[in-house]
């Protein structure tokens, strides 16, 4: 039975899981799409660098293969012998040392990736890359419909980069400049709570990711992290500070302005999240931390990975002469929120 009869199933079980397996759901899609008839011989089509593998369909679609130290997510094969493993990636490229992994584990093989965008590999083996752009656009006649549901789930999992119309052409080199200024706020505002949270008793470290922050577009987050040492995988337990751009499931609080945000980050299915749920003064705290009545929108959450989410839209503080200074004010305003609501002491004291 083909992979396109299965892939509503296999979807649904991703999704069960609880974590969103955005590569994953792209890689069912797009492995079930390249064993229909025809469906290869466009793609090859539209991307030249691949045409040095036959034009017929593979003979066999595989995912998840081991190649070194990996698994490369889809291998496809041809009776005469050739072979192509794509890795794939919903946001940033793979590195070069992942595909030059992949190159040394399956000696004779082609390699090559789709990301979001597309970056040049030096490296023997590795044909150039094609993006989930590129994909989205590839429309023929006769597609199945297993390529359209592609499509759908390219533009679900925003893995195509958009491209610009005038209005945000128009806006980009404002923007050029807002992002440095705002990306210099970050550090000296996750110093500061880091220092008042090891003052009033949780010895917590500030998360080490060079001179700027990195913007997590998965999450439509730019900030730093706090973290309790040592830093346990499975709970990312800790505290980000910094500004939200809104995404699917949670809205702004202004529509196109980004949201300061203080949040307690934890792993909802962690055995921590479990214990902090079942303490009565955590739930106390809790309780106190939400009846705060003032512009900031405060947020529990059992079932998402913020435990606790504070967030006001940032022109908030625009009106200030100084604006990194008013980020770092609201930065420690949520920490003393923390503190004198008992909510700190709790998350230090409470033990999975």
């Amino acid at each position: 039975m083909s992979r396109a009869d299965h892939l509503p199933a296999k979807l649904y079980a991703r999704a069960r899981g609880g974590v969103v397996q955005h590569e994953g759901f792209l890689e069912d899609a797009l492995a079930a799409a390249l064993e229909l008839p025809g469906v290869w011989a466009e793609l090859r089509r539209s991307h030249p660098a691949w045409s040095v593998l036959p034009s017929s369909n593979p003979q066999a679609v595989v995912t998840q293969v081991v190649a070194g130290e990996g698994r490369a997510d889809i291998h496809l094969s041809w009776s005469g012998g050739e072979r192509l493993i794509i890795e794939l990636k919903p946001w940033a490229p793979p590195s070069a040392e992942q595909l030059e992994r992949y190159v040394k584990g399956h000696p004779g093989a082609s390699v090559s990736a789709i990301a979001r965008w597309s970056v040049p590999y030096a490296i023997a083996g590795v044909l150039p890359m094609t993006t989930w752009g590129e994909l989205r656009a590839l429309t023929w006649p006769e597609a199945p419909p297993v390529w359209r549901q592609l499509h759908h789930l390219i533009d679900a999992v925003g893995a195509a980069m958009p491209n610009l119309d005038p209005g945000a052409l128009a806006a980009l080199v404002p923007a050029w400049d807002a992002f440095d200024r705002v990306t210099d706020w970050m550090g000296p505002a996750a110093s500061a709570v880091q220092r008042r949270l090891v003052k009033a008793g949780a010895a917590w470290v500030l998360k080490e990711d060079g001179r700027r922050e990195k913007l997590q577009r998965a999450h439509r987050r730019l900030g730093r992290f706090i973290w309790p040492a040592p830093f346990i995988e499975n709970e990312n337990f800790g505290l980000f500070v910094g500004l939200f751009a809104g995404n699917a499931s949670r809205a702004l609080r202004v529509s196109d302005v980004p949201d300061l945000r203080f949040m307690v980050n934890l792993n909802h299915e962690s055995a921590r999240a479990s214990a902090l749920w079942h303490d009565g003064p955590f739930q106390d705290a809790v309780h106190r931390w939400e009846l705060r009545d003032d512009a900031v929108l405060r947020e529990a959450s059992s079932k998402w990975w913020f435990l606790l989410d504070a967030r006001e839209p940032l022109d908030a503080i625009l009106g200030d002469a100084d604006h990194a200074e008013s980020f770092k004010r609201w930065m420690l305003a949520r920490t003393e929120e923390l503190i004198e609501d008992g909510i700190l002491a709790r998350l230090v004291a409470v033990k999975p």
